[in-house]
């Protein structure tokens, strides 16, 4: 038998990496996997009107824990509570355990559900027990005043994250070059554009005017602040519904709402990181579009609770035609609130425009800064009064078409 030569050096060795914080172990603020339910336990969020066997509008894991000692687990009481807003129409309510006492709730924002199944009470006073449910996020209308629904704390959430009048809506600036990083894990590698409003709610989005938030107006699909940089098997995580985005304890976080092996275990509740010029009512347009799948099975059980906006229903909607005969009718035009608008308006104005609303500034400050922007303060009923008008001229209106214009 050959002998050891022990005056040799040893042999090099391979030098083994340790593994990478974010890829085996869950973040400091995630559920710890001893504290997760083995068994997939989720709290059912219900309708007041119907009995226990079919009133299942969806349902969340228990996936958050408070910071007393020991931890509470359960569900997180202010995301549960905007999702049933949103699928009561955008009507304001609360969210009790028993259903004899529907004025019973102490919970704060931040406060964690802990029992098995709670009821959403409609807290308007001219809406009845048995309330009206939006059926799907085609049909949801985004809020008029997205203030009276959105909690606060959302506001604060994004307040860091504006920095006033911005140029990301250059070409030449794209979500790699603003994030440079994924948002959620940190990661540089396999990332890619992720949007909150994907491109085929370019529809809902034109309807509900959304571009009223954005920089590029209809350009859906390039607008900056529509998307978030998001390694790929997130990304896919995020269009599978898996998970999305909410607020808790004043932070943008991610919130899964399915128990996934991994990426639940690993990034639930983690917040996200620093995306500038980023906008509250498109995380909040990606929140509804995560959560009203899962009302699915509820509408076609009870369609006569369901209720569906016919101005703005995507089943009413008529594709506007590409040429307009002449002396056709126009449309039938439904009745619009003027105030509401205009309280909308000015509420977009103050958050987007600021400046457009001060006293101080000159028409040439005003030019400069607004000279490409097509929205201003009571646009939409100027747009009425100049259909209105073209209506009654139908000889100008027949000549403009000859010429090319519209």
């Amino acid at each position: 038998m050959a002998c050891l030569d022990t005056s040799l050096p040893p042999p090099e060795r391979v030098l083994l990496r340790r593994p990478i914080f974010s890829l085996h172990t869950a973040p400091p603020s995630s559920l710890p996997a001893s504290h997760i339910p083995m068994g997939g336990k989720r709290i059912a969020f219900c309708h007041p009107a119907y009995p226990d066997s079919e009133n299942l509008l969806f349902s969340l894991p228990y996936l958050d824990r408070s910071d007393s000692v020991p931890p509470t687990v359960g569900v997180h009481h202010g995301t549960a509570l905007l999702a049933c807003c949103l699928i009561a129409n955008n009507q304001p309510g609360r969210l009790v355990h028993c259903r004899t006492d529907p004025l019973e709730n102490h919970l704060d924002y931040d406060d964690i559900l802990t029992e098995d199944r709670y009821y959403f009470y409609v807290t308007s006073p001219d809406v009845p027990v048995c309330w009206p449910v939006c059926p799907s996020f085609d049909d949801w209308v985004f809020p008029l005043l997205p203030r009276t629904i959105i909690p606060a704390s959302w506001y604060t959430a994004f307040e860091s994250y504006y920095v006033g009048e911005t140029t990301l809506g250059a070409p030449s600036v794209t979500v790699d070059k603003r994030d440079s990083s994924c948002r959620l894990s940190g990661a540089t590698d396999i990332c890619e554009k992720a949007h909150l409003v994907p491109v085929a709610k370019t529809a809902w989005y034109k309807r509900n005017a959304l571009m009223n938030f954005g920089l590029l107006g209809h350009q859906l699909n390039h607008d900056i602040r529509n998307s978030i940089f998001l390694r790929q098997d997130l990304h896919t995580a995020l269009n599978r519904h898996w998970y999305t985005f909410t607020v808790k304890n004043d932070k943008l976080v991610a919130h899964f709402l399915w128990f996934t092996t991994d990426l639940a275990r690993l990034y639930h509740n983690r917040e996200l990181a620093f995306i500038q010029d980023s906008r509250v009512e498109f995380f909040l347009a990606r929140f509804a579009l995560s959560i009203f799948p899962s009302v699915d099975v509820f509408a076609k059980r009870h369609p006569t609770t369901v209720s569906i906006p016919v101005a703005v229903s995507a089943s009413t909607t008529a594709p506007r035609p590409t040429k307009r005969r002449r002396n056709a009718a126009e449309p039938p035009t439904t009745e619009v609130d003027s105030d509401l608008e205009e309280q909308q308006d000015l509420e977009v104005a103050r958050m987007q425009f600021p400046s457009m609303l001060d006293p101080k500034r000159t028409d040439d400050e005003a030019h400069d800064v607004y000279e490409n922007i097509t929205f201003y303060p009571g646009y939409r009923k100027m747009e009425r009064l100049k259909r209105k008008w073209m209506q009654e001229h139908p000889a100008v209106r027949s000549s403009g078409e000859g010429s090319g214009a519209e």
